[in-house]
């Protein structure tokens, strides 16, 4: 824990047992009164893992919360990333909002009463989503070119985001490619996405379709009130970007 200049006044200790921090794209961190909370992933897979971690800047206790759903409890999810969790935060409900890749429905981690829910919040576009693998063992067998392209031929779920000013909720869903692409580089050029939208109480509004070959969500963002912005794929200058609107 640091202060404005940058100077360090206290540091913990993560015992996270079996879990890892969280980074890159479905990273996420969140200081709420005196708990920090951050996503986490499973050292041994998704299908043993909770998705966010509370430590308590007080005293320095660690507490885990929101075990994966159900479809991680059959088969092998390594490899790619069905194994992430994509986090967003409802200032209103105090609520930690997360999405699983290969789960159809969205948990809630509720901050006031530790407690979580869960709301359905697919696409019937998606289809069935199932384990790529049997086990780690299988895994281990397969070379990275093989497994990289079963992830692309399923649906898998990505980074969800809120609208404050809206209420609205935006989450990204990454259809399967049904062409027999024999590489990876050609099957994302085909590949196409979805965002689903939804109301604060989860009530999907609609679906609007896009390219990832041309935009990309992870780089989008809300403009309070105006909608939802996607950042258009600039392959000359990756430092200059533009937004498009997606959802007004």
């Amino acid at each position: 824990m640091a202060n404005l200049n940058g100077e360090v006044k206290k540091s913990y200790a993560l015992n996270l047992g079996a879990h890892n921090t969280s980074s890159g794209a479905s990273a996420f961190s969140k200081l709420i009164g005196s708990s920090f909370y951050f996503s986490v992933l499973a050292l041994g897979g998704p299908e043993q893992s909770y998705s966010i971690a509370e430590l308590n800047i007080v005293n320095g206790d660690i507490k885990l919360h929101t075990p994966y759903g159900e479809p991680y409890k059959k088969g092998c999810w390594g490899a790619m990333n069905f194994d992430y969790n994509y986090q967003t935060y409802n200032p209103d409900t105090k609520c930690i909002i997360i999405s699983h890749p290969a789960d159809h429905n969205i948990h809630v981690f509720d901050t006031k009463t530790r407690t979580t829910k869960v709301v359905y919040g697919g696409s019937k576009a998606a289809g069935s989503i199932e384990a790529p693998y049997k086990s780690m063992a299988e895994l281990a067998t397969i070379p990275p070119e093989v497994y990289s392209l079963a992830f692309l031929r399923s649906a898998s779920y990505q980074d969800i985001t809120y609208d404050v000013v809206k209420k609205r909720y935006y989450r990204n869903l990454n259809l399967p490619i049904t062409q027999p692409n024999k590489d990876v580089i050609s099957a994302l050029e085909v590949r196409q996405s979805i965002v689903i939208e939804m109301d604060e109480n989860f009530k999907i509004l609609g679906e609007y379709g896009y390219i990832p070959k041309k935009y990309t969500f992870c780089y989008g963002f809300n403009w309070p009130g105006k909608g939802f912005y996607l950042s258009k794929n600039n392959t000359e200058n990756e430092d200059f970007r533009i937004f498009c609107p997606l959802v007004q």
